[in-house]
């Protein structure tokens, strides 16, 4: 009895080992599916994101462009290539930044920021230079332009 039960003991770490290693691989195939080159994943075009970080404060910017009840401020600012602009939203409610035309967004994709939650500010470093309006994507009437020279 007792060899029966210690033979049962030891199928059942087995099991545990076996089943850990399982879901081991299993995660780490996961991660090295997400870090794959682009020429591996399934013909989707992707675009770079612009580097952001979103912020409960005032961060130290080139630009501050600041949304409040529909409208930025300044409706028009000038920066250099390489200089970080900060979006700060004051209004109570989301907004998601994209640059222009509405809906494709395909004038600087620096500018596509996303959403900005009430009273957060993202900021992001724009190097592509040119002059290039950006809209709320949630109400595209609300629009701003940059300068990046």
């Amino acid at each position: 009895m007792k060899d029966s039960s210690s033979s049962i003991i030891w199928a059942i770490i087995g099991i545990i080992i076996i089943a850990g290693l399982v879901v081991y691989a299993v995660r780490a195939r996961g991660n090295s599916a997400a870090t794959a080159s682009p020429s591996t994943n399934s013909g989707l075009i992707e675009s770079p994101l612009p580097e952001t970080t979103e912020s409960p404060a005032v961060s130290v910017s080139a630009a501050t462009i600041t949304y409040d009840s529909g409208n930025f401020s300044p409706g028009s600012t000038t920066i250099n290539a390489g200089e970080t602009v900060t979006f700060n939203n004051n209004s109570a409610v989301a907004i998601q930044l994209q640059s222009n035309p509405h809906p494709l967004h395909t004038d600087n994709s620096e500018l596509n920021i996303g959403t900005i939650a009430p009273d957060q500010s993202k900021t992001a470093t724009l190097t592509k230079t040119g002059t290039f309006g950006f809209h709320n994507h949630l109400n595209p009437s609300e629009r701003g332009t940059i300068t990046i020279r």
